[in-house]
């Protein structure tokens, strides 16, 4: 089994994190926005969390997987693990 490691966000996954958000936006019901963000967007979003409420991403087997919002209570992973079932 591939282990996943946790970690803060950084700003170097905001592309990473804003392409897993729109791809959600577009083909799930887990949102209700409807227009895709852009990287501005979501470069807002990134900096009004801080230090004291993180948004922490999961990297399994070196690769982004997924990431969660805690103070939105917000979770989105890519396709290929909610493929699987892993969100």
């Amino acid at each position: 089994m591939t282990e996943a490691m946790i970690r803060r966000m950084t700003a170097g996954d905001i592309g990473t994190v804003t392409g897993i958000y729109n791809e959600a936006i577009i083909t799930t019901t887990a949102t209700f926005y409807t227009d895709p963000k852009s990287l501005k967007d979501r470069k807002k979003w990134f900096l009004e969390h801080g230090p004291k409420h993180p948004i922490l991403v999961s990297d399994v087997g070196h690769k982004f997987a997924k990431y969660h919002d805690v103070i939105y209570m917000q979770r989105y992973s890519t396709p290929a693990l909610r493929v699987k079932g892993i969100s």
